[in-house]
């Protein structure tokens, strides 16, 4: 009988691994500063809209207070009332002395349409169309975490088991990092989008059976921000 013998370089399959990893890395923060850097310049091009005097498939901006035009969200993490969450888990391993490395396990968004006033007027944002169509960048302002000093709370682990996963490995909690972005209820934000007069049920103006709907689209697409740099440039 004949053995064969298979030589595997398991440092060189090690750091291939790391690598990636941090390959991966770099790739997700430059797309985060990429889209960052994209929301920051189309705004500044746009001029600040009276949401009364905007015209039908005019490309507007408009800054405002949210609020929810049916059941509000509620934030996983939180617990906080919104009108859209982000949340962004990330498993940090070790990959030398002094080293880490992490890898994203759960990236995940979620919106509801919602209205935004602003000079006592208000208008709809319809958020919920196809993904391609609108780009949102939110400050992360919230983060958690757990290892194996300090386990996930019960909040965690049950979001985490919503994931189908769980925060140990052979009794020991793994090292993760969970941060939490969200639009509150109230909160001061940008939006730029299509314009579009709209019959609505939601009647925010009691003079008008019409409201105004912003929106986007692939070419137009609608943006969403709380940074403060875009909400103080008029």
């Amino acid at each position: 009988m004949i053995f064969l013998q298979h030589n595997i370089d398991y440092p060189a399959i090690i750091f291939g691994i790391i690598f990636l990893v941090i390959i991966g890395g770099c790739i997700a923060m430059f797309i985060y500063k990429q889209k960052r850097s994209i929301i920051r310049r189309t705004f500044r091009k746009i001029p600040e809209k009276n949401i009364l005097l905007a015209k039908e498939n005019e490309y507007i901006k408009v800054i405002g207070n949210t609020n929810p035009i049916d059941e509000p969200l509620i934030a996983p993490l939180s617990k906080r009332r919104c009108v859209y969450y982000q949340i962004t888990v990330e498993q940090v391993g070790e990959s030398g002395v002094n080293n880490r490395n992490t890898n994203v396990i759960i990236d995940e968004e979620k919106c509801i349409n919602f209205s935004i006033e602003s000079l006592e007027s208000k208008a709809i944002v319809k958020t919920t169309s196809l993904e391609d169509s609108r780009m949102v960048h939110l400050k992360k302002d919230r983060k958690f975490t757990s290892d194996i000093w300090n386990g996930a709370s019960d909040n965690l682990q049950t979001y985490l088991n919503s994931k189908g996963m769980k925060s140990t490995f052979f009794g020991l909690s793994k090292s993760m990092a969970y941060y939490e972005s969200v639009i509150e209820i109230g909160e001061k934000i940008a939006v730029a989008g299509m314009a579009h007069w709209i019959e609505s049920d939601h009647k925010l103006d009691q003079y008008s059976s019409k409201n105004l709907c912003i929106s986007g689209n692939k070419a137009n697409k609608l943006l969403i921000t709380n940074d403060p740099e875009v909400m103080d440039t008029n």
